[in-house]
C-alpha cells in the first residue's frame, strides 16, 4: 500500500470506497472539490486520476472534464506498457471516453479503436466498436434479455452474443452433459438460448416448454437447441408445481433418449454467464462422491432457496446431477388435493422417502444428514448467475431473508461435521433452531 499511495493521490481511493458503495454524490463532490479547490489534488499528468475523474464525468455526462481527459491523452505520443497502471488507467480513460461520444460516430470510434490498439481482446471495446459499425440498436442488443443485467461484463458477453462475434475457446474435453432449459418461452428466451450456446459452444441444450408457444419464439429457439414440447396438465397445482414436473420430465426424458448422463436442469428465466459450466459442475460433481447405495451421485443445487430452518426445503432454481438422480427427483406425483407445500419441500420429501429414508428425530438433524449426504450447494454467484424476475439477486446472501438460507460456506460446515452432529456445525441445536429461524424470519 505504502508504494501505491507514494504514486497515486489519496483522493481517488476515497473515491473507489463511495463508488463501491454506491454513493455518486460524495464521489461528485470529491472530484469537484480536488479539481477546483486551492490546493488542487487533481494531478493533470496522471493517467489515473483521469480515468477515476471521468467515471464521475460519465454519470453526469462533465463535458468539460471529458475534454480536459482527451486533451491528456492527445498529449500523450507513447504506447504504455501493457499490465502496470497507467496501460490499465489509460484503457479505462478510453473506454469511457468513447461511451461518452456515443452521440458522435466518428470521435466515439476513434477512442474504442485505440483501446482495441492497446488491448486487442477487450471486449467493451470490440462490442461498442462493432455495433457503432453495423449500426444495429444498441439499447436492443444490451435489452434482449429483457432486463438491465447488474453487471457489466455480463451485459457486454451477452451483446457479443447478440452480435454473433467468435464465441469462447471451447473446453478441450467438455464434460458429457446437456444444459436443460424447461418453463414458459417469451420473446426474451431466444436470446437467452443463444447466450447458452455462446458460453458453451460444444454443449447439447434442450429446451422443455408448452405445445402452444408461439411458433416464432420455438423458431428461433430452434436454431441452437433441441425443442420438448409439452402439454399443460388439467391442473397447475399450487405454485405451478404440476406444470414444472410436466416440463421437468420432458427435458430430462429427451436427454435420456439422446444417451445423455448427466444434466443441468434450469428454469427458462435463468441466465447463467460462466463459462463451460458442465465442465465446472462436473469437476465439483467429482470431488464430492456419493456414498454407495441409492444414488447415483449427489445433486448440485443453489444457495437461493435452499433453506435452513424448513426442513428438506431444497433449491429447484437450478439442479445439475445424473439422468437417474434427476428423473428420481421429477417423478413426484402430481399435486391434488387441497393440501399445499412450497414445491421445494414438495419435490424434497418425496426424494428422501424414495431413497429409502426415514424420518428422524430431530427432523432437522435428519434434513441436514440429507443435504450432506445427497447434495453439494453452491452459490448463485458461483455459477456467475442472473435470475430475470430478481436480476440483483446475486446470492442469498444479498437480501434480507440470507439468514434463513444456507451457503456454499455453511453447506461445506455440515459436511466437514462429525458424522452425528450436523447441527453444531450449524450452531444451531434444538434450542438454536428456533432462535435462528426466529432471527430469519423477523429480516423478512
Amino acid at each position: 500500500m505504502r508504494f501505491v499511495m507514494d504514486f497515486t493521490s489519496a483522493w481517488v481511493f476515497h473515491v473507489a470506497e463511495a463508488l463501491r458503495a454506491g454513493d455518486m454524490d460524495a464521489a461528485r463532490a470529491i472530484c469537484t472539490r480536488v479539481s477546483t479547490q486551492a490546493p488542487v489534488e487533481f494531478n493533470p499528468a496522471s493517467p489515473y486520476d483521469h480515468a477515476m475523474r471521468l467515471v464521475v464525468a460519465h454519470a453526469d455526462n462533465n463535458l468539460v472534464w471529458l475534454e480536459e481527459t482527451e486533451a491528456f491523452l492527445a498529449s500523450q505520443g507513447r504506447r504504455w506498457a501493457p499490465g502496470g497502471e497507467s496501460h490499465e488507467s489509460v484503457l479505462a480513460a478510453r473506454y469511457l471516453a468513447g461511451l461518452m461520444r456515443l452521440p458522435d460516430r466518428a470521435r466515439a470510434s476513434a477512442h474504442f479503436e485505440a483501446a482495441l490498439a492497446m488491448t486487442p481482446t477487450f471486449l467493451p471495446a470490440q462490442i461498442e466498436l462493432e455495433i457503432l459499425r453495423s449500426g444495429r440498436d444498441r439499447q436492443g442488443i444490451f435489452g434482449a434479455l429483457g432486463v438491465e443485467t447488474p453487471r457489466l461484463d455480463w451485459a457486454y458477453r451477452l451483446a457479443a452474443c447478440e452480435l454473433g462475434l467468435a464465441t469462447p475457446e471451447p473446453d478441450p474435453a467438455p464434460s458429457k452433459g446437456a444444459i436443460c432449459l424447461r418453463g414458459l418461452c417469451t420473446e426474451h428466451t431466444p436470446a437467452l438460448v443463444r447466450l447458452y450456446r455462446w458460453l458453451n459452444p460444444r454443449t447439447p441444450i434442450i429446451v422443455a416448454t408448452w405445445k402452444d408457444t408461439p411458433l416464432p419464439i420455438l423458431q428461433a429457439i430452434g436454431e441452437h437447441a433441441a425443442i420438448a414440447l409439452a402439454p399443460h396438465p388439467e391442473t397447475p397445482g399450487s405454485q405451478n408445481k404440476n406444470r414444472q414436473i410436466v416440463l421437468a420430465r420432458a427435458a430430462l426424458l429427451t436427454a435420456q433418449h439422446a444417451n445423455i448422463s448427466h444434466v443441468l436442469l434450469i428454469r427458462t428465466d435463468i441466465a447463467l454467464f460462466r463459462p463451460e459450466i458442465l465442465s465446472n459442475l462436473d469437476s465439483t460433481y467429482r470431488t464430492f462422491p456419493v456414498a454407495p447405495g441409492a444414488a447415483s451421485g449427489r445433486l448440485i443445487v443453489s444457495d437461493i432457496f435452499t433453506r435452513k430452518f424448513l426442513p428438506f426445503h431444497v433449491s429447484d432454481l437450478l439442479v445439475y446431477g445424473a439422468i437417474p438422480d434427476l428423473i428420481r427427483l421429477w417423478s413426484a406425483p402430481y399435486e391434488t388435493g387441497d393440501f399445499h407445500n412450497n414445491t421445494e419441500q414438495y419435490l424434497g420429501n418425496f426424494l428422501y422417502h424414495s431413497l429409502g429414508l426415514k424420518y428422524e428425530v430431530p427432523i432437522m438433524e435428519a434434513y441436514y444428514r440429507f443435504l450432506r449426504e445427497f447434495f453439494v450447494i453452491r452459490d448463485f454467484s458461483w455459477f456467475d448467475g442472473c435470475w430475470l424476475k430478481h436480476p440483483k439477486m446475486l446470492t442469498s446472501a444479498n437480501q434480507a431473508f440470507a439468514d434463513v438460507c444456507i451457503s456454499q460456506l455453511e453447506w461445506e460446515r455440515i459436511y466437514h461435521a462429525p458424522q452425528s452432529y450436523p447441527l453444531d456445525a450449524m450452531g444451531a441445536g434444538d434450542v438454536g433452531v428456533v432462535m435462528q429461524a426466529a432471527l430469519g424470519i423477523s429480516r423478512l
